[in-house]
């Protein structure tokens, strides 16, 4: 993270990473990529929205509309109870397409999208 202005950038690094090995087919590290994508789009949708405070979830709706794969990525980002942090879920299968609708998403503001990319090398 040193190598970077900020954890934002940081995390679309993991994310963008992540994606562009799903779309090669290659295999994928899923660990991180949970709490990454939870994290990353609290911030982006902050700055998107800055006077909306209630939940993530609804920064999300306001963003995109239907927000049933990023809805799940509360699952993930949770981990509350020591069975769940030590088994796989079968949710973490959706994780390739939440991966995808967030590029999409971010796609829709070119100028933005361009320069993550750029930020990350």
């Amino acid at each position: 993270m040193l190598n970077y202005k900020s954890e934002y950038i940081h995390l679309f690094e993991l994310i963008y990473k992540y994606n562009q090995k799903v779309e090669n087919g290659e295999d994928t590290y899923n660990i991180l990529i949970p709490n990454a994508l939870r994290r990353f789009l609290e911030i982006y949708t902050l700055m998107k929205i800055p006077n909306e405070s209630s939940s993530i979830e609804n920064r999300i709706k306001q963003l995109v509309g239907d927000i049933n794969h990023f809805k799940l990525l509360n699952h993930f980002s949770h981990f509350t109870t020591f069975e769940k942090a030590t088994k796989h879920d079968e949710l973490i299968m959706i994780l390739p397409d939440a991966c995808k609708e967030l590029i999409m998403l971010l796609e829709l503001d070119k100028t933005h999208y361009n320069s993550l990319k750029k930020a990350i090398g």
